[in-house]
């Protein structure tokens, strides 16, 4: 008969039966006792994506990235959007996390004539915010549905819905009977319609719709803005990060760099760059956590700054976030 202490304490099985119960009782500590999960911190954060390209020849405005916040609840009182309004802060793991900020989308050149692109989507472990729609252009686009809704074309073609719903708005529409785009959707209104009629002096695209102001930095800054409208007169202005469209005589604005704002959309012009779409901004992700947890971001591009008896980790480019 076999001695049931040597089954226990010898072979192979041996080292993998002691081994789970160091990690199990290691990790009952770490956990404060949560059955073995591994521990956990209570962070709050600002995750925005990619801003959409504005669409060219009296194009549409680009959409803003889509915005996600929490409420500050957990690392104290700031100022939030209405969208982190009641959000809950995010129970991080202790480890390592990738991160990703989405660029933002290209916008849509006169020649050779192309569609613009979406802005690409912002990741931090399961959340994520959705790029921007890109602006419709000439003839008749609609504007493509992202965390805010592309601008459509003109003439008349509609604006991009905001999908998923939740993390920005819908696109305006381009002018039924001239030569302007709508304004991309912003994270907190949606872009205006393009009006007036045919020829010079009558056509203005729509405005891009407005962003949000968050303080997670302790620095309130407005984000999140869709882009003007293009047109053949008088050009849709942007905020937030937004860029503003074209117009004759004047290129259209990228969006802000590191706001998710949009692009906006190409104006009517001689010359083929002012016809030219704009690229939408890219987007930002940042973590705040208690002053007794440690942050620390990499690539170098990537920063940890002390705020109050906070810590807030700012990421302008893809990186990795370690939480000790």
């Amino acid at each position: 008969m076999k001695n049931i202490n040597d089954l226990r304490t010898t072979g192979k099985s041996s080292t993998n039966i002691q081994s789970k119960k160091t990690k199990g009782f290691g990790y009952q500590v770490l956990g404060f006792g949560a059955g073995g999960s591994a521990a956990r911190v209570a962070v709050d954060y600002l995750i925005i994506a990619g801003g959409g390209g504005g669409g060219n020849d009296d194009g549409g405005g680009g959409g803003a990235g889509g915005y996600k916040e929490s409420d500050g609840t957990t690392t104290g009182s700031y100022t939030v959007s209405p969208l982190g309004s009641g959000v809950a802060a995010f129970e991080a793991e202790v480890g390592s996390h990738a991160i990703t900020v989405g660029a933002g989308g290209t916008g849509a050149p006169q020649s050779p004539e192309a569609q613009a692109t979406d802005g690409l989507d912002s990741v931090f472990s399961t959340l994520t915010s959705t790029g921007g729609g890109f602006g419709g252009r000439v003839p008749q686009a609609a504007g493509n549905p992202g965390g805010s809704g592309g601008g459509g074309s003109a003439p008349a073609a509609a604006g991009g819905a905001a999908s998923p719903p939740g993390q920005g708005s819908a696109g305006g529409a381009g002018t039924p009977g001239g030569n302007a785009g709508g304004g991309g959707g912003g994270a907190t209104a949606v872009g205006g319609d393009a009006s007036g009629s045919a020829g010079p002096g009558s056509a203005t695209g729509g405005n891009g719709g407005a962003g949000a102001t968050s303080n997670i930095t302790n620095t309130p800054t407005g984000r999140a803005g869709g882009g003007g409208g293009g047109a053949y007169s008088t050009r849709g202005t942007a905020s937030d990060g937004g860029g503003p469209g074209g117009y004759p005589g004047s290129t259209a604005t990228a969006g802000t760099a590191n706001t998710g704002g949009g692009g906006g959309g190409g104006g009517t012009h001689p010359s083929t760059p002012a016809r030219d779409g704009a690229n939408g901004g890219p987007g930002v992700v940042v973590i705040r956590a208690p002053d007794s947890t440690t942050l620390t971001a990499s690539p170098g591009a990537n920063t940890v700054a002390p705020v109050g008896s906070y810590t807030v980790a700012t990421f302008t480019v893809s990186g990795t976030l370690t939480v000790a």
